[in-house]
């Protein structure tokens, strides 16, 4: 996923860095920082959006496999399981297909 990432480009690096150790500047630091162009940002944002479709994709297969594992004692499923997907079931929206 990040394998991609441009080497050539240091403030794109450092700024995927600096967001997953969390010290990202704040307050008068971030302000003095010049603006980055919209192709970094475009980048950041990319970046950042495919960081977090992963951690979601990740979370659904622990959870899948939780409430495997745990298929016979529902209610320790119920804590591994989300309670949003629950809830949005039990209104009957549509969702991502059942595989």
């Amino acid at each position: 996923m990040l394998d991609n990432a441009d080497a050539a480009d240091p403030s794109l690096t450092q700024l995927v860095a600096s967001g997953v150790s969390g010290s990202l500047p704040a307050g008068p630091e971030l302000r003095e920082r010049p603006p980055m162009s919209p192709e970094n940002t475009r980048r950041a944002l990319d970046v950042r959006n495919r960081v977090a479709t992963l951690l979601v994709d990740r979370m659904g297969l622990v959870r899948s496999a939780a409430l495997f594992v745990f298929r016979n004692q529902p209610d320790i499923a119920r804590e591994a399981g989300s309670a949003f997907e629950r809830r949005r079931r039990a209104r009957g929206q549509p969702g991502e297909a059942s595989t």
